[in-house]
């Protein structure tokens, strides 16, 4: 009997989707305990509370009233009450955890602009250091509360404002990648916006940043020139456009130091591979000639293959278009062909004894005849 039982609760289990578990949440088994009586009452007596402005006392008779409400709609009015009542009474924390009930258990019934509002305000409060002990400001707990907000509610009015403020808390908590993602995010979502020029901006000096202190296949380096190039593109007339130059030519050197040190790995007596070495090398040469890697290429060309007469070929010269644009394609100057001479054959006449080498015809399948060939 008990095994039938058992079968049928995970009958019933998989049975069930998980999508209306996840819309009723904790308001389901309240759904289950309504009582009118209770619920009258501990509402009644919240009502009083909150009117003499017992804002704390309000909040707790609220949240007893949550647990016998008859719908998910009277339990979504009473949690917002509940967190409203924290909210006055610097309750901070708990007020953030019925906040987050409230958008994640009934997003049906939640009025977003309030609670958004809310929400920004606590987290702007904890970021500040105006929430906790001695004014220490909980960066944290900032983040925390703007990854709720974006999560539950990606775009809205101010949403910009918050995309970019989260990047600046992560940023100042040495979690660059999760400021990449979410600045990525933001442009993907918004294209227009007061403050998507800075946002780009930031998200160009961070990816700079991230291939400057290691980038392997050189994709973080390639990613920051395509944003940086997509800035200067959208934002012609900006005044931050010299820093976007100088973000730029920081991406030059980042890129000849990482083809320079590729050229000085192959010509290692452990890794000898010429061939590769010079091909890098020159590269560093002929786009990126104004980076102090340029110097360095060029000084170990001459001192590994005496490459002058190549280097000449191959760097533009100071003052030129392709010098004055270190993204100008420069055709490599064509490496010399070796010719081989055409290799001289002795005429069979002329050789020395010229019949031990022919061999009769007839003679070629008989091997037991002692005759001299003729």
């Amino acid at each position: 009997m008990r095994v039938l039982l058992v079968l049928a609760m995970l009958l019933a289990a998989l049975v069930t989707p998980q999508t209306a578990l996840a819309q009723y949440g904790k308001s389901h088994r309240a759904k289950m305990n309504s009582d009118p009586i209770r619920y009258a009452k501990y509402l009644d007596r919240a009502q009083t509370k909150e009117a003499i402005g017992k804002f704390g006392a309000a909040a707790r008779s609220y949240r007893r009233a949550v647990m016998f409400a008859p719908n998910n709609e009277e339990c979504a009015k009473l949690l917002l009450k509940e967190a409203d009542c924290e909210f006055l009474s610097e309750d901070w924390s708990s007020s953030y955890g019925a906040y987050a009930r409230l958008l994640q258990d009934y997003p049906l019934y939640t009025p977003y602009d309030h609670v958004i509002k809310r929400l920004r305000t606590l987290a702007g409060m904890y970021a500040e250091g105006e929430i906790g002990l001695l004014g220490i400001k909980d960066h944290g707990m900032a983040i925390k509360i703007y990854e709720l907000m974006l999560q539950e509610v990606p775009v809205s009015k101010n949403a910009i404002q918050d995309y970019l403020r989260l990047a600046k808390l992560q940023v100042e908590m040495s979690r660059r990648p999760e400021a990449i993602a979410t600045l990525r995010q933001m442009l993907q979502h918004y294209r227009r916006g007061a403050d998507l020029e800075e946002a780009s901006l930031l998200l160009c000096s961070l990816l700079v940043a991230e291939a400057r202190d290691g980038d392997g296949d050189g994709r973080v380096i390639r990613q920051a020139r395509r944003e940086l190039a997509r800035f200067l593109a959208r934002h012609p007339e900006s005044a931050r456009r010299q820093e976007a130059v100088e973000l730029q030519v920081e991406t030059d050197e980042i890129q000849a130091d990482r083809l320079y040190g590729l050229g000085q790995f192959y010509v290692r007596p452990a890794h000898r591979r010429l061939p590769a070495a010079r091909r890098y090398l020159h590269d560093v040469l002929r786009h990126y000639p104004d980076t102090k890697a340029a110097g360095d290429a060029k000084k170990l060309l001459v001192s590994v293959w005496d490459d002058t007469e190549v280097m000449a070929t191959a760097e533009p010269a100071v003052g030129s278009a392709a010098s004055a644009d270190v993204r100008t394609n420069v055709k490599p100057a064509s490496t010399p062909k070796i010719v081989v001479p055409p290799r001289k054959f002795i005429p069979l006449a002329k050789r020395e004894n010229v019949k031990k080498w022919l061999v009769p015809l007839g003679d070629i399948n008989d091997l037991d005849r002692n005759d001299d060939a003729e």
